[in-house]
C-alpha cells in the first residue's frame, strides 16, 4: 500500500507545474470538505448529548421545569405590568396637557371641565389622540364632544375641534317612560315583531328648529332584524314618549 502511494506520489511530481497546482487545489479542497463533514457531525452529536443531559436532569428532578416556567411567567407579568405603568402615566401626562389648554383656552365656556368624560385615549405613530364627551348631570350629550391631537415629541396641541354645547338645559333628568316601553313603540310604528333591541342609552338631544334650540331627555334607541334586514338608531323623548328621529343605518 505504502509503494503504491510513494509511486503515486512520484508520478505527481513528474507531472508539469501546472497540473501539479490543479492537484494541489483539488486535495485541499478535498480535505476541507472532509474538515467540514468532521465539524457538522461532531456540532449535531453535542447538540444531541447536550438536549439529552437536559431532559435527563428534568426527568430527574420533575418539579424543576415547573419552577423555571414559573419564573418566566413572573419575568413577563412584571414587564408587562412595568409597560402598563409606564402606559398610563404618559397617558396621565397627555390628559393633564389637554384640559390645561381646555380651561386656558375657555373651550367650555360657560361649563367646566367637570361636564366632560374622557371618551378615549390612544396613540397613534407619534401623535395622540384624545376625545372627551359632553355630560349634563351625567347624562351624555348627543353629538357634543372636544378632540385633540397631541405631538408625543413636544407634548403639544397640534389640531383640535369642538362641539361643546354651554346652553344645555333639561327640564327633567329622570325619565317618564322605560326604555322597554320607547322600545315596544318603535316596534308598533314599525310593524315588525322581529326587531331585535341592540343598545340603547339615555342621552341628551338637541333639536334645533328654525333657529330655536331644545333639548330633550331622550332614549336612543339601537334595533336591527334580519328578515327583513333592518337598522334603524331611534331617539324617544322620555318624558312622553314620541319619536323626535331616527336614522336608517342600511339605506
Amino acid at each position: 500500500m505504502f509503494k503504491k502511494l510513494k509511486n503515486k506520489i512520484k508520478s505527481i511530481q513528474n507531472k508539469p507545474e501546472k497540473t501539479k497546482i490543479k492537484i494541489i487545489w483539488i486535495l485541499a479542497i478535498f480535505c476541507m470538505i472532509i474538515i467540514a463533514i468532521g465539524w457538522y457531525i461532531s456540532l449535531s452529536f453535542n447538540k444531541n448529548v447536550r438536549y439529552n443531559y437536559n431532559q435527563s436532569i428534568f426527568s430527574s428532578f420533575p418539579d424543576l421545569q415547573k419552577e423555571i416556567s414559573d419564573i418566566d411567567k413572573i419575568n413577563t407579568s412584571y414587564k408587562t405590568l412595568i409597560d402598563q405603568i409606564a402606559i398610563e402615566s404618559e397617558q396621565k401626562e397627555i390628559e393633564e396637557i389637554a384640559k390645561n389648554y381646555i380651561e386656558k383656552n375657555n373651550y367650555l365656556k360657560n361649563g367646566n371641565v367637570s361636564d366632560l368624560k374622557l371618551k378615549n385615549i390612544e396613540k397613534w405613530k407619534n401623535n395622540w389622540r384624545v376625545k372627551y364627551e359632553q355630560y349634563y348631570e351625567n347624562i351624555l350629550v348627543n353629538e357634543s364632544d372636544i378632540s385633540f391631537i397631541i405631538n408625543n415629541d413636544e407634548k403639544k396641541i397640534t389640531s383640535s375641534s369642538s362641539n361643546f354645547d354651554s346652553d344645555v338645559k333639561l327640564d327633567i333628568t329622570k325619565p317618564e317612560i322605560t326604555k322597554n316601553e320607547a322600545y315596544d313603540l318603535i316596534v308598533k310604528t314599525l310593524k315588525n315583531e322581529n326587531l331585535d333591541l341592540k343598545n340603547s342609552e339615555l342621552i341628551v338631544y338637541k333639536d334645533v328648529d328654525n333657529n330655536t334650540t331644545k333639548y330633550y331627555l331622550t332614549w336612543k334607541i339601537n334595533i336591527f332584524s334580519l328578515q327583513p334586514i333592518q337598522e334603524y338608531i331611534y331617539f324617544v323623548n322620555a318624558e312622553n314618549g314620541k319619536i323626535i328621529s331616527f336614522d336608517d343605518m342600511i339605506n
